[in-house]
């Protein structure tokens, strides 16, 4: 049978049990906490933990940026596909994914390198 959980119950339930799995004192405090948590439930890579290094002042680089009206690029339409378009509106932003565009494939394969590097190299 068949049952409906809405997916903010899903979210809520995800994120409990990456609180659950990560218990006190975590590496991470705070905001910091929140951006990690946030990659372990997008990518389900406990090994974050390990791996990651944020420099102090990213978080609020990131938040001035977005307060700018920065646009956000991915490299995944799965993670495109995470950023709520009504979050970004009010701020004037907009998020895309290069990856999947026509150009950057031809880029790449007339230069020889691959689409990640197209890629980085068409948003820089």
């Amino acid at each position: 049978m068949y049952t409906h959980i809405p997916p903010k119950e899903i979210e809520s339930r995800s994120l409990a049990i990456i609180d659950s799995e990560v218990p006190e004192p975590r590496p991470f405090r705070d905001q910091e906490w929140a951006v990690v948590r946030r990659m372990i439930h997008t990518t389900a890579d406990f090994s974050l933990l390990e791996s990651v290094r944020l420099h102090p002042l990213a978080i609020q680089a990131g938040i001035d940026a977005l307060r700018k009206g920065a646009d956000i690029v991915t490299d995944t339409q799965m993670a495109l596909a995470g950023i709520p378009v009504r979050r970004l509106q009010p701020l004037k932003c907009s998020a895309r994914c290069v990856m999947g565009e026509a150009e950057i494939a031809t880029q790449a394969q007339s230069q020889g390198v691959t689409r990640a590097w197209a890629a980085v190299d068409a948003i820089m």
